[in-house]
């Protein structure tokens, strides 16, 4: 079948590079906000504000942080996926309903147990592992290294502004909810 023949083999194609498109645009804004987060560093440390050199002196740091959470969403999206089959496949052999809702939630918790630890690694590499990078560390893994040795010395205000910082994220997302609707 040809596709002047078929609509629904249109529509896919036009949703499919609408996914393209968007996933394109995603990523380009990713590599743009990792790019920027050296830079911002760099314009508060030297108090120099030349766009077109911060970037080009910043996009190998840049580049790298944008791998780093490219790899982190590709591993919650794969976790995510694998959970959500082992509980679809569970499913599959005529399981009663209420053993059906609880295997999904089963599946969604460890998803959300997964997405939470992420964000946290991801918050923290932007944070503080960025400025350390530009301070001098070599890499990204090393200034997070450098992080967790800082921070296993004063652990108690570690886990304290980290619970602080995911108690106001979730009191702005909740108030940003109620506003929405």
């Amino acid at each position: 079948e040809s596709l002047e023949k078929s609509p629904a083999s249109i529509d896919m194609v036009i949703a499919g590079t609408a996914l393209a498109l968007i996933l394109l645009i995603g990523l380009f804004i990713m590599f743009i906000s990792s790019v920027s987060q050296f830079a911002f560093v760099e314009v508060a440390i030297t108090k120099k504000t030349d766009i077109r050199g911060l970037f080009s002196r910043q996009t190998k740091n840049g580049f790298n942080l944008f791998a780093l959470k490219v790899l982190f969403t590709i591993i919650v999206i794969a976790i995510g996926v694998v959970l959500g089959l082992i509980a679809v496949l569970m499913v599959g052999g005529g399981i009663s309903p209420f053993l059906v809702l609880f295997l999904i939630m089963i599946a969604l918790l460890g998803f959300l147990m997964t997405i939470i630890p992420m964000s946290i690694g991801i918050w923290i590499i932007d944070t503080f592992a960025v400025p350390l990078v530009w301070a001098g560390s070599p890499s990204l893994i090393d200034s997070f290294k450098r992080f967790i040795e800082a921070a296993g010395k004063k652990l108690g205000d570690t886990i304290t502004f980290i619970a602080i910082y995911i108690v106001l994220s979730i009191v702005i997302g909740m108030f940003t909810f109620m506003i929405a609707f």
